[in-house]
């Protein structure tokens, strides 16, 4: 074998990962991209509801405007909507099931069915066993500069589009009977696309990507940028199936064809991952990844731990990928030591050309700093997803313990279930509201 690439420096480093944080608490990670405020999101996802699907018998919502005007955390926030977010809660609340909802418009837009794999089993797992309803509802709003983007459809399985509608600033673009191939209301000229014939889009298909199909995108206008953030909506889940283990060969293919190496040591160095990265071509002529130690090479992909896989996805995904608008990463630190998980929360604010949400079960991260108690999201399958700050009548300052608070049951449901969301003014945590008279 013969090496394509000399190693530009030796084992550079920190010495700990916590003498990695120390310096990017102070300086800006050389890993992060350099973004001007015309690179600045142009459209953001600002609430997204879904009900009747999988474990969502009741309407479930993610609500990302700002309400509170904490001084901390800023860089969870832009324009007020938060940029970065976190979710927490127990296994089986719905942490995942709520991704899958979130990036299915997507499969509705691209037809994308690979995007959402635990919806490949159709029917049986869509939609929910309780509720009895035969369609599963999908709202979301977008805010593209002053204007506000609404849109929202109905499936009754994975492929099949039962009803659309899109609304831009409150005005109709379209009401579509998709079971019937029929519109039953609606302006198409509000996006330019008045002179396309809808009765040629296919019945149980979407009206939405039919148009920008079939429409010129310099007319769509603010059609044509929420197809563009729809394309960049990503679902990752770092976790050990044989899927995600395909994809990491996938994903060093991809660095080394790109001829990121480099990159991707400067990457590891952020986050405290002293290696020396370097790729060799075999005999067979095909280039792979080592790992260049004084006495031999060793292969990357069977020398790294799991947490360094998930950094090399992460790098793939969001450094080396295509515009990514909304990145929903499911137990993103399910391999991490908690430090790196913290200065990963610090990448993903530092990330001003992207939304991120993440779930984690580490409360470790669930505090005052990196985060804020307004970007900080517990989910119940039963009640919903609220907000920590909405979650208790408590002043939440910069010094409060919100771990210690979280597992003292400051912020837990209330025991009426359904009484919580008829009544969303009462926000008090537990004790208080058993000490009120």
């Amino acid at each position: 074998m013969r090496a394509l690439r000399k190693p530009r420096h030796g084992r550079r480093g920190f010495r700990s990962v916590r003498g990695c944080l120390a310096v990017a608490r102070t300086c800006v990670f050389h890993i992060r991209k350099k973004i001007t405020e015309q690179q600045r999101l142009a459209i953001v996802l600002r609430r997204f509801s879904v009900s009747a699907m999988r474990g969502f018998a009741h309407e479930v919502s993610l609500d990302l405007s700002v309400r509170r005007d904490y001084k901390f955390g800023a860089d969870n926030i832009e324009s007020g909507i938060i940029t970065n977010a976190l979710l927490i809660g127990k296994n089986a609340s719905g942490k995942s099931s709520l991704g899958d909802a979130l990036v299915d418009i997507k499969n509705c837009f691209f037809g994308q069915v690979g995007v959402v794999s635990s919806f490949s089993s159709g029917e049986a797992l869509f939609l929910n066993a309780d509720c009895g309803r035969g369609t599963a509802l999908f709202r979301y709003e977008f805010e593209l500069g002053d204007r506000l983007v609404s849109y929202s459809y109905e499936k009754s399985d994975p492929l099949s589009l039962v009803h659309e509608c899109l609304l831009l600033d409150g005005e109709c673009v379209f009401d579509y009977d998709a079971s019937a191939g029929r519109l039953l209301n609606g302006d198409l000229s509000l996006v330019g696309a008045e002179n396309v014939n809808v009765e040629f889009a296919n019945p149980a298909s979407s009206l939405a990507a039919f148009l920008c199909a079939n429409a010129p995108t310099a007319k769509l206008g603010a059609l044509a940028d929420f197809r563009r953030f729809v394309s960049g909506m990503n679902l990752i889940r770092l976790d050990g199936r044989p899927l995600q283990l395909a994809r990491f060969d996938d994903d060093i293919e991809r660095i080394i064809k790109h001829d990121c190496v480099g990159r991707l040591e400067a990457f590891l160095h952020g986050f405290g991952i002293d290696c020396d990265l370097v790729v060799l071509e075999g005999a067979d002529g095909v280039k792979r990844l080592f790992f260049n130690r004084s006495m031999r090479m060793i292969p990357f992909a069977e020398g790294c731990s799991s947490g360094t896989r998930t950094l090399v996805r992460l790098f793939s995904e969001l450094e080396l990928g295509r515009a990514v608008s909304l990145v929903f990463i499911d137990e993103f630190d399910a391999y991490c030591h908690f430090e790196v998980a913290d200065a990963l929360l610090r990448y993903f604010s530092s990330k001003g050309d992207c939304q991120t949400v993440c779930t984690t079960h580490n409360t470790s991260l669930v505090k005052n700093g990196v985060m804020r108690p307004d970007c900080i999201f517990q989910i119940d399958g039963q009640h919903g997803v609220r907000s920590l700050a909405d979650s208790t009548s408590r002043e939440i300052r910069l010094g409060n313990n919100v771990e210690k608070l979280l597992r003292a049951g400051e912020f837990e449901w209330r025991a009426a279930g359904r009484e919580e969301q008829e009544n969303p003014s009462d926000r008090r945590g537990p004790k208080a509201r058993a000490a009120a008279p």
